[in-house]
């Protein structure tokens, strides 16, 4: 494999993962994919749910499904990124928001490595274990 070419690399960016917040903002702002937020009903006697970003090929026919998991900071914009990317290759992919409700909807980046860690201890390993 050979490495990538900075003429390679312009010429390819729409194919290849965003290397960071601001540019993977900017290409979901011009994505001709449709991505959107929903909340998926994880529990229906308890209420519990989950924020999840899903993003759609352009494509009439079915589509393989990926789950994109993200990093301990959360559901950022980079990871947003990504899965607009797999869409691009035809995937539906589907980023849930592990820290549903501790972080705030829509945030446009990674929060900080505290913000993330204290949203994490006050998970609640039963609700977890739920969803």
């Amino acid at each position: 494999m050979q490495p990538a070419t900075a003429s390679s690399v312009t010429a390819n960016e729409d194919t290849a993962i965003a290397p960071g917040a601001a540019t993977a903002m900017a290409r979901l702002q011009r994505s001709p994919r449709h991505g959107e937020w929903v909340t998926i009903r994880t529990d229906a006697q308890t209420g519990d749910s989950l924020r999840a970003y899903v993003v759609y090929p352009q494509r009439s026919t079915r589509a393989p499904v990926i789950v994109v998991v993200h990093e301990i900071f959360g559901l950022s914009t980079w990871v947003r990124g990504v899965a607009d990317q797999l869409a691009a290759e035809g995937f539906i992919a589907i980023a849930p928001d592990l820290l549903t409700g501790k972080i705030p909807l829509g945030a446009t980046d990674t929060v900080g490595m505290q913000a993330a860690m204290a949203a994490i201890r006050t998970l609640d390993p039963a609700v977890v274990q739920r969803q």
